[in-house]
């Protein structure tokens, strides 16, 4: 066979084996390709598509609601929870002010009752202390005079009416008659003196004079002159104007 008898024969081959190539495929394609659904069968697959697209609208709406449902549940239970606890912090801050000011009313108390303790324990000292200085007692002894036994006391001789009218019963009308083992009571020196008579001296006045015109004896002039002896140095000689202490 001549060259180019062979070269049409391959050549219509080849077409052939294409064509035949491209039969085969075309009918693969046609017999995968589904046939054309019927009108009614469209009508129903559109409705089962609705159903479906609906049944799921419902279901995530069903599911919306639910967890919604469940939201506003959890925060009502968190809500009930916030409020029982600030209820509860609310009673415990309430107890402790009522328990702070229970503890500062006991306190007070406490220390009103121990000021009113020491205030009393104070007192009854200053009684006590008071008892003791209006009971001291003394023993005259040899040499005594009521002035000296005032300026041991109370370091002013001219004290000396204080003890006088305190043991008057004992020592009688005359200051200057007192008696070794006499005892004494010794007057607080804040007692006060008891109220007394004065006499100013006129022209012509002597001591006994005094003494006579007050007492009715001149003999007494020495009451005088012990009841005035800071001021009378010398009992013969007084100048008029000088005011002098009539004991009783």
């Amino acid at each position: 066979m001549a060259d180019k008898e062979k070269k049409g024969f391959f050549g219509n081959l080849a077409d052939q084996m294409k064509d035949a190539i491209d039969q085969s495929r075309e009918r693969a394609e046609a017999e995968a390709k589904p046939a054309a659904p019927a009108p009614g069968n469209v009508i129903g697959q559109i409705r089962e598509r609705l159903n479906d697209l609906h049944e799921k609208q419902e279901d995530a709406a069903s599911s919306s609601v639910s967890s919604a449902m469940n939201a506003i549940k959890e925060a009502q239970e968190a809500r009930e929870k916030a409020d029982a606890q600030t209820a509860a912090t609310s009673n415990a801050l309430a107890e402790a002010v009522r328990k702070a000011q229970e503890t500062a009313k006991a306190e007070e108390a406490a220390k009103a009752e121990a000021a009113k303790a020491e205030a009393a324990k104070a007192e009854a000292a200053a009684k006590a202390e008071a008892a003791a200085k209006a009971e001291q007692r003394y023993t005259v002894q040899g040499g005594d005079t009521l002035g000296k036994i005032s300026g041991r006391f109370y370091g002013d001789p001219a004290q000396w009416r204080r003890i006088y009218e305190a043991n008057k019963a004992i020592i009688g009308n005359n200051p200057d008659v007192i008696s070794v083992g006499q005892e004494f009571i010794i007057p607080d020196a804040s007692t006060p003196l008891p109220a007394q008579r004065t006499y100013t001296v006129r022209s012509g006045d002597t001591m006994r004079a005094i003494a006579q015109r007050f007492y009715g004896d001149e003999m007494q002039w020495k009451r005088i002159y012990q009841a005035n002896r800071d001021r009378i140095p010398n009992p013969d000689v007084i100048h008029v104007g000088q005011e002098f202490i009539i004991p009783e």
